[in-house]
């Protein structure tokens, strides 16, 4: 029989949040908000966040049409897909 031997990690929290609101990945997050943003069409806006513990990018639908559009036909929803 063999030994297993047991590794510990202790996270550093820290380091984790520096990593979930770095520029490296805003820029990430809002190059993919962009690509689905221009998938939807005219209209959607992307906006980017940083909030306590991690970052937020969201695409929303600004004008009439888009949103009425987003309404109809699930236009973001394609989009991410």
């Amino acid at each position: 029989m063999t030994k297993i031997k047991v590794v510990k990690i202790k996270p550093n929290n820290a380091g984790y949040r520096r990593l979930l609101n770095g520029i490296e990945l805003q820029k990430y997050c809002n190059d993919l908000g962009e690509q689905v943003s221009k998938k939807a069409g005219t209209g959607y806006v992307v906006t980017t966040q940083i909030g306590k513990k991690r970052l937020h990018t969201r695409v929303a639908a600004v004008t009439k049409e888009a949103v009425r559009d987003n309404y109809e036909n699930n236009t973001l929803l394609k989009a991410v897909s």
